[in-house]
């Protein structure tokens, strides 16, 4: 366990065991935010015009897949799952797509290419690496910060307006802002101790509020739901909705990586590159429950940001944690009639605690974005994948004349700014040169050589603390070499960028780069020792050698992993 400072809450990391009692608070708080997704399947059902008892069994199933899909998230063992506190949720990513499929031909279809984007998920899990230069991290960013986005309008919707079957009055209202106000005064000024459990204290004191003036949602007159009576529908299988489905599975794909790269950085705050491993094991168990949710007649789900968020807000990282909320969920599956005694929380409340948490997702993505070197070919890719991907929201009815199997590609603002992007990445590419020849003086001084190299590592996207190693690399190598340049000589500058090293060669006429000679006093510091050596720490491979034509040749080498 890791103090965060004095006077704050402790923050418990990834493979801490919190004491009992703040292990249940905090995987009910996981498994609280986690159960406004629940909506997700019964929005999908109702469009399928489900009767009250097949939204019971869809709402039982659900619970059971959530559980599982957690588990595996953050089991962490066998290459399955990333070993993060990630939960597994129901996820807007299918939404729209699979509300109009149940609407035109009924939930089996949607179980049905539910599995088929499953599988696809967990084919590509190897290629992940691949995929991400395809795929940068900016556009990593733009997906969080949309899923950011999309969380923070639909808590503002359940508090403002309610969900149809719970439409939202004006106590309702009153009961959400007191509720969003609650958590926001624990987590900033309450408690040390309360801080990390501010979602659900804030919770349970609105769900209080709200029964005290009587405007919880009423009991469902259901019972006796339960697993053994199957999964709600079969599967089945219409291939010409295959394109949005496979697109809806990139996007999650790309989602779950965000959030694995995002767990990674809040579990570590030297962190500097992605961890292969674990983002390769968390798209596989993201693949596996969205098959197994399609498999139980349901529609796709994801790795959660909002439980990324809510443990970055509470400090409580430990995977324990999420093993603990996915068992909850799978205990509450096996209890008949569970499901709908879950949505007897104030659909206001859940808002409230979904739009404190879409605060740290926000956040989130646009650090993702921002920790890149951005150039024109970035900005422009970046803003107009962005418009384009929320105009479908904004501006109902834009892509209504578009065949169907086009259309479904548009219903989600996620899928449809990905689309953008791997459409006008490409071509924002052509023309870029993945090595740069440059020529320095020394006359000119050391920022114009800094100033000429910043360029190309803007091109290329070079992570900003990759560009500060290069640029505090080459203001030592100039202090370095200006004495042993030939006079009005110049350093040519070779850079070159592939998978995943940056390269810098550096020639010149002159003397090699060695520490000062043996007649250099006793008493003086060898100060061309230590800037070899901050030279040397500054890159992860240099190497000193004889060029061609007597010239001397420095190799700086960086890894952009």
């Amino acid at each position: 366990m890791a103090a965060s400072g004095a006077g704050a809450p402790a923050a418990w990391r990834l493979h801490d065991t919190p004491p009992p009692p703040l292990l249940l608070a905090a995987a009910l708080q996981q498994a609280g935010l986690a159960a406004v997704t629940l909506g997700f399947p019964l929005l999908v059902a109702e469009a399928a015009g489900a009767d009250i008892a097949l939204k019971a069994a869809v709402l039982q199933w659900s619970m059971l897949a959530m559980g599982i899909a957690t588990l595996l998230q953050c089991w962490g063992r066998w290459g399955i799952g990333s070993g993060y506190l990630i939960c597994g949720i129901f996820t807007a990513i299918y939404l729209p797509l699979s509300v109009v499929v149940a609407q035109r031909s009924g939930l089996a279809d949607v179980a049905g290419m539910t599995i088929v984007a499953g599988l696809t998920q967990m084919a590509l899990s190897p290629f992940v690496r691949r995929l991400r230069n395809q795929v940068p991290n900016e556009i990593i960013g733009l997906i969080v910060l949309l899923v950011g986005l999309a969380l923070g309008i639909l808590a503002v919707r359940l508090m403002a307006l309610g969900s149809p079957s719970e439409p939202a009055l004006g106590l309702d209202r009153t009961v959400a802002i007191t509720t969003f106000g609650l958590i926001v005064g624990l987590a900033i000024w309450g408690p040390p101790r309360l801080r990390p459990l501010a979602v659900l204290a804030g919770m349970l004191g609105g769900t209080a509020l709200a029964l005290l003036l009587g405007s919880a949602p009423e009991t469902p007159g259901v019972h006796g739901v339960s697993l053994l009576d199957g999964p709600p529908v079969l599967p089945s299988f219409n291939w010409a909705l295959l394109p949005g489905f496979l697109l809806g599975a990139l996007a999650s794909l790309v989602r779950c990586m965000g959030d694995v790269i995002a767990a990674q950085r809040a579990e570590d705050p030297n962190w500097t590159r992605p961890d292969q491993r674990s983002i390769r094991g968390g798209v596989l168990a993201d693949g596996m429950g969205t098959a197994l949710a399609g498999c139980m007649g349901l529609p796709g789900m994801n790795s959660y940001t909002g439980s990324v968020g809510l443990a970055v807000a509470s400090g409580v990282r430990s995977r324990v944690v999420g093993l603990a909320a996915g068992t909850i969920w799978v205990g509450l599956a096996l209890i008949p009639s569970a499901g709908v005694w879950m949505l007897l929380i104030p659909q206001g409340v859940l808002g409230a605690a979904l739009l404190y948490v879409s605060a740290f997702i926000i956040a989130s993505g646009f650090i993702t974005i921002t920790q890149r070197l951005l150039d024109q070919r970035r900005t422009v890719l970046l803003g107009v994948s962005l418009v384009v991907g929320l105009s479908g929201a904004l501006i109902p009815g834009l892509y209504a004349d578009l065949p169907f199997a086009v259309q479904a590609l548009t219903f989600s603002s996620l899928p449809l700014a990905l689309a953008v992007a791997l459409v006008l990445g490409p071509l924002l590419r052509i023309g870029l040169a993945r090595e740069v020849a440059l020529e320095w003086r020394p006359a000119q001084g050391v920022p114009a050589l800094l100033e000429a190299a910043r360029a190309p590592l803007q091109q290329w996207g070079v992570r900003r603390a990759v560009a500060d190693r290069v640029g505090a690399a080459l203001e030592e190598f100039a202090l370095l070499a200006e004495e042993d340049i030939a006079a009005g000589g110049a350093v040519h500058v070779r850079m070159e960028t592939t998978d995943p090293v940056l390269r810098l060669t550096l020639s010149w006429q002159g003397a090699p780069i060695t520490p000062a000679d043996a007649a250099t006093p006793p008493d003086e510091p060898d100060l061309r020792r230590v800037a070899l050596l901050l030279l040397r720490h500054k890159t992860d491979a240099m190497r000193l050698r004889p060029g061609a034509e007597a010239r001397q040749e420095a190799v700086l080498e960086f890894d952009q992993d």
